[in-house]
């Protein structure tokens, strides 16, 4: 709908992105409302995972807003430049961050409808999550609606099924679009296909996706059953709100953290360092006098040594006895 430029604020100074109707477009009266409503929707959430709009105006017949510039690539390109999937612990924490931005743009009763790669915009560094283009976002009520029956609004590799029948939508539909991103993130491919629109769409409402973990054996089944109810058909069947898909991921990132840990431990354990300090300390054991089996022997001998006084008493003992047997017999004879 739009076309975005770097521009400068020269009342602050700073640099912004513009975005302005495109001209083709500016024409209709009612584009030029949804591109204001765009406008107004995004200005009114602040939260850090959302672009920041500063200024909304029109210029010579020309709505434009001024938006937030942001430095660092899309998920699109990022997945493109991987030719693949991401690795786990980054997709968690793409996942986690759009659901919580989904979380602060549901509770102001807002639905974006286009949740895709191209529209998850990662700054540059530790690559924070902004979704961007809230150009098919509504609200809940009825007099936000501006689509006509039967057209399809969205991305069709993206979208939940009862958003590309024309069916009623809430906050689930983008769950829905969040999951599929986070199957395109894991495995490198689209969870429809992405031949063309009919066989997409063909997709949608008929074929179950190949859950995440048969297409790579690496991936946790817990994160591929969270990727699969994210992907079901009926929106009761999915996760009723973003800030349970934000615990589910935070969840799993607990416990991809403690099997990292074991895993490091274990590598400690069988490093060659650890191997020889072992070595080492057997070798310095060797040398070592075993003194608890020096004085287990030393007290084996002194019992052994102690038998002998009792032997040699026993003996005097029967010799005496004897004699005086000898002596009694004699002086009876005697007698």
């Amino acid at each position: 709908m739009g076309v975005v430029f770097q521009a400068e604020d020269l009342h602050l100074r700073r640099l912004v992105a513009l975005k302005v109707m495109r001209p083709s477009l500016g024409v209709s009266a009612e584009f030029q409302r949804r591109f204001l409503r765009e406008a107004r929707l995004t200005a009114a959430i602040e939260h850090e995972h959302i672009v920041t709009v500063y200024q909304v105006g029109e210029d010579r017949g020309v709505p434009f807003l001024a938006m937030q510039l942001l430095h660092g690539q899309t998920l699109e390109n990022r997945l493109e430049r991987a030719g693949g999937g991401l690795p786990l612990a980054e997709v968690l924490r793409i996942g986690r961050e759009i659901a919580e931005g989904l979380g602060a743009a549901h509770a102001r009763g807002l639905v974006h409808r286009d949740i895709k790669p191209a529209n998850v915009w990662l700054e540059e560094g530790r690559g924070r999550v902004r979704l961007v283009d809230f150009g098919l976002a509504r609200g809940t009520k009825r007099d936000a609606q501006f689509t006509q029956a039967g057209t399809v609004i969205g991305t069709p590799a993206y979208m939940a099924p009862e958003q590309a029948t024309g069916a009623a939508v809430d906050a689930r539909c983008d769950l829905f679009s969040l999951g599929a991103v986070l199957y395109r993130a894991a495995t490198g491919k689209s969870p429809f296909g992405d031949v063309d629109t009919l066989s997409i769409l063909s997709a949608l409402a008929t074929r179950t996706p190949v859950p995440p973990h048969r297409i790579d054996l690496s991936l946790p089944r817990r994160f591929s059953g969270l990727v699969m109810r994210l992907l079901a058909k009926d929106p009761a069947d999915r996760p009723q709100s973003a800030r349970e898909v934000v615990e589910a991921i935070e969840s799993l990132e607990s416990a991809e953290m403690t099997e990292e840990a074991d895993v490091c431990s274990a590598e400690v354990l069988d490093s060659p360092s650890s191997s020889a300090t072992d070595e080492g300390s057997r070798k310095r054991d060797r040398g070592r006098p075993k003194r608890t089996r020096v004085r287990r022997r030393e007290k084996q001998l002194e019992a052994e040594t102690d038998w002998g006084p009792w032997v040699l008493a026993a003996g005097a003992a029967l010799l005496i006895v004897a004699t005086l047997v000898l002596l009694f017999v004699l002086i009876r004879h005697a007698g």
